[in-house]
């Protein structure tokens, strides 16, 4: 175990009493950080793998848009703040049968 702390003789009943209440929080730190760490630990894995599967759909949707034999394009509406109406489109990706066609 180990030790962390001592007290010198002769002790005064205060003294030890401060010194076990300082210790047993300390202890209660270390097992709330370890519990903290723990989680993180945790969320870091779950980031992890969802960036995995974000990745994979990516790559497949990037491999379905190049290898279409049909054009195909993802477009934003652009709305008026004021009104909420749309004005206009806003092209977010194009795959290379539209690219030619749009030249």
């Amino acid at each position: 175990m180990g030790g962390i702390d001592y007290i010198t003789k002769p002790f005064q009943e205060e003294e030890v009493l401060a010194i076990i209440r300082n210790q047993l929080m300390i202890q209660k730190q270390q097992k709330l950080l370890q519990q903290e760490q723990e989680k993180l630990k945790q969320e870091i894995k779950q980031r992890k793998k969802a960036e995995e599967i974000l990745y994979q759909s990516r790559a497949l949707i990037t491999s379905i848009l190049n290898n279409s034999l049909d054009g195909i394009a993802a477009l934003e509406a652009v709305r008026n703040p004021q009104t909420g109406k749309i004005e206009d489109f806003c092209c977010l990706v194009v795959n290379p049968v539209i690219a030619k066609v749009l030249n």
